[in-house]
C-alpha cells in the first residue's frame, strides 16, 4: 500500500478591512488553487457588505484537492446623515439669509467644512447663492449636501420709518421653497395690526392679527387657484402714532 501525505498550503484571506456604509469591497485569498467563501461571496468580485462587523470565512483547495480555512473581519461603519434647513433672504439684494444642518448616524465627534471655510452649524447673514457643506465623522465617513439661497424679486421698502416688504408672488406647489406668503414690518405697533387677504370677487379669504403669522395659500381648508390676490394691511406707526392702510397684489402660482 503507498500512502502520499501532502503539505497543506495554509489559505491567506487577506488583512481585515474597515470602510464606509455603501462602500465597495473585494474579499481576495491567496495560496490555494481555488476558494469558497462563506455567504456565497465571489473571490476576488466586489459587494457591498452589511454596516458591522462581519466574519468572512473562506476555504483554500490545493491542487492535492487538500483544504484549509481562514477568516478576516470586515468593519463597516455607518454613514453619517445629513438635513440642511434654509431660509432665503428677506429683501432683495440684502444678507439675512441662514442656513443650518442637523447631522445625525455615524460616529461622533463630526467635522464640517462649508464652501465658504466656515465650521460651524449655523450659517447667518446670508446673501443670495449656493453653499455647500461636507461632514466628516470620526471614522472618516462623510456626507455632503448643498443649497441655494434664493434672492426675492422686491426689495424692502422704507415708509416714514416703517421697514415694510410683501412678496408679490410665491408658489405653494409642494416643494422646498416659497411654500408660505408673509409681510414683514418694522417700526408698527404690533398691537395694533390687521391683514387681510380678498379674492377677485372681494371674500376675505384670509386675515390675521399677528405681524408674523404666514399664509399657506389655502381657503376652507382647500387650496386657492391660481391667480392675483389682493392684501391690505392696516397698522398703527410708532413714529406718530398714525394709523396706516397700505394695499397690493399676490400673484399665486403652481
Amino acid at each position: 500500500l503507498d500512502l502520499t501525505v501532502f503539505t497543506i498550503n495554509n489559505v491567506n484571506p487577506g488583512q481585515d478591512i474597515a470602510v464606509c456604509e455603501g462602500e465597495n469591497i473585494t474579499l481576495s485569498a491567496n495560496g490555494s488553487n481555488s476558494y469558497v467563501w462563506d455567504g456565497g461571496i465571489i473571490n476576488g468580485v466586489s459587494f457591498i457588505p452589511n454596516v458591522g462587523i462581519t466574519e468572512y470565512t473562506v476555504t483554500g483547495i490545493d491542487i492535492n484537492g487538500c483544504e484549509s480555512t481562514a477568516s478576516i473581519y470586515v468593519n463597516v461603519y455607518p454613514q453619517p446623515m445629513l438635513e440642511i434647513i434654509s431660509t432665503n433672504p428677506i429683501c432683495s439684494g440684502d444678507d439675512s439669509g441662514e442656513i443650518s444642518i442637523e447631522i445625525s448616524g455615524g460616529t461622533e465627534p463630526y467635522t464640517i467644512q462649508w464652501s465658504q471655510n466656515e465650521s460651524i452649524s449655523i450659517l447667518q447673514n446670508l446673501a443670495a447663492g449656493t453653499y455647500s457643506v461636507v461632514v466628516m465623522d470620526d471614522a472618516g465617513c462623510a456626507a455632503a449636501e448643498s443649497t441655494t439661497l434664493i434672492n426675492p424679486i422686491e426689495p424692502c421698502y422704507e415708509i416714514d420709518d416703517v421697514n415694510l416688504y410683501a412678496p408679490n408672488s410665491f408658489t405653494p406647489d409642494g416643494d422646498e421653497n416659497n411654500q408660505d406668503w408673509f409681510i414683514v414690518l418694522s417700526g408698527i405697533d404690533e398691537f395694533n395690526f390687521s391683514l387681510n387677504l380678498y379674492n377677485r370677487w372681494g371674500e376675505i379669504i384670509w386675515e390675521s392679527h399677528d405681524v408674523s403669522a404666514k399664509w399657506d395659500g389655502t381657503f376652507k381648508n382647500k387650496m386657492v387657484q391660481n391667480g392675483t390676490y389682493t392684501w391690505q394691511v392696516e397698522y398703527t406707526r410708532l413714529s406718530d402714532g398714525k394709523k396706516i392702510f397700505e394695499t397690493g397684489h399676490l400673484n399665486v402660482i403652481r
